[in-house]
């Protein structure tokens, strides 16, 4: 919940914690071995990963976490595989830009515009179109 305030907190931040080495991955990230003929699919919330891999299980489904996430340290383990980004509807922008970086490097990406076209306001994700279409 992010009204009326970001319930979300971390806890080396609650615990006050200075020398705190925070080193994130995608969430999804061990199923990438379970099997090499799927592609990945990645999308900004961890809620949408888990609903869309539940109705729409042709592919893994990762994601970032936040959008400032979708970023080379983190998606460095998918180099070799064919990915799809699915943004967040007004995250388009920024996420075709950095996926254009990233196959600069060798990466096999695809960003949809899917949400950018739709009638949903900004922040909607894939699962909000899924669901409300």
């Amino acid at each position: 919940m992010k009204e009326p305030y970001n319930h979300i907190n971390w806890l080396h931040k609650a615990i006050k914690e200075p020398n705190f080495n925070l080193c994130q991955c995608l969430f999804g990230l061990h199923l990438i071995n379970e099997d090499y003929q799927k592609e990945i699919a990645i999308v900004e919330s961890e809620k949408t990963a888990i609903t869309m891999s539940i109705y729409v299980p042709d592919y893994i489904w990762l994601a970032t976490g936040s959008s400032g996430n979708f970023k080379y340290k983190l998606l460095e383990p998918l180099k070799k595989r064919n990915c799809f980004a699915f943004p967040d509807n007004g995250e388009f922008t920024n996420w075709s830009n950095k996926a254009k970086e990233l196959k600069s490097k060798g990466f096999k990406i695809e960003v949809s515009n899917i949400l950018e076209q739709s009638k949903f306001k900004k922040g909607f994700d894939l699962a909000d179109y899924y669901f409300n279409s």
